[in-house]
């Protein structure tokens, strides 16, 4: 159901407005239940990767991974990995993937903390692959942070 995310709310009213619309349009749905998730707005360097976990009828638990954000729409770029997969080939798949350039820092960006995105990934993955439903998400790829220097 297109239009359901919101993004750069700045105040409760505007939060309020946008948890109401999104009701009237899953109850238009015909959604049984609505289960909503607000998160603060991460600006900056961040990289958005998308993960989907569905049910095959034949195979079982599928991992989809793949470019997020609005590059979800402008360009296909995804990889599909049977599940359980370990953390090894989710980061192969994650590298595979054209939009990797950006989670290794390009144009003078920090790369992404890689480890941190693959643990993510499995997580998603195992908490899902165990139930009846799929699930499709954006995780947020936070970039390398500097250690503190010291003022020594």
């Amino acid at each position: 159901m297109p239009g359901l995310i919101r993004v750069n709310l700045r105040s409760r009213e505007e939060v309020e407005r946008a948890v109401e619309m999104v009701g009237q349009r899953t109850r238009a749905g015909r959604c049984e239940a609505l289960h909503l998730l607000i998160e603060p707005m991460l600006e900056g360097a961040s990289v958005e990767v998308v993960v989907g976990v569905t049910r095959d009828p034949v195979f079982g638990p599928v991992l989809t991974l793949g470019a997020g954000g609005a590059l979800v729409d402008l360009i296909e770029d995804s990889q599909v990995l049977l599940l359980p997969a370990s953390a090894e080939e989710i980061e192969d798949a994650l590298r595979s993937l054209r939009c990797f350039v950006l989670l290794e820092g390009q144009r003078g960006n920090p790369p992404a903390e890689l480890p941190t995105l693959v643990a993510a990934i499995a997580q998603i993955a195992r908490l899902v692959a165990a139930g009846p439903n799929g699930i499709i998400h954006p995780v947020v790829a936070e970039p390398v942070r500097e250690p503190a220097r010291s003022a020594a």
